[in-house]
């Protein structure tokens, strides 16, 4: 259970970490984790509505440049099939 909990809130951590260093298309996928894993939270949980009230500002930013569906890929990187990982004729 509290391993459950510490991921949740590494997310949130994530989502911030990537805010502050400029990362926005990444933070702005943190943050719908985070926040997708916690749909069903009460409503008055300070630490929900600060992080809904970050997502909003970040969305804010997206909207301004105009390129919100741009900046985020369909799936994380890590997931591709064609990602570029080195192949033994590559490192010959």
């Amino acid at each position: 259970m509290a391993n459950c909990c510490r991921k949740v809130f590494l997310r949130l951590g994530l989502a911030r970490a990537k805010a502050s260093s400029g990362d926005t298309a990444g933070a702005r996928v943190a943050y719908q984790d985070f926040l997708g894993i916690w749909k069903d939270a009460a409503e008055d949980n300070p630490i929900l509505k600060a992080a809904k009230a970050e997502y909003a500002k970040l969305q804010k930013f997206f909207v301004k440049l105009g390129t919100i569906s741009s900046l985020v890929p369909d799936k994380p990187n890590h997931l591709s099939s064609s990602a570029n990982f080195p192949t033994k004729a590559s490192i010959r």
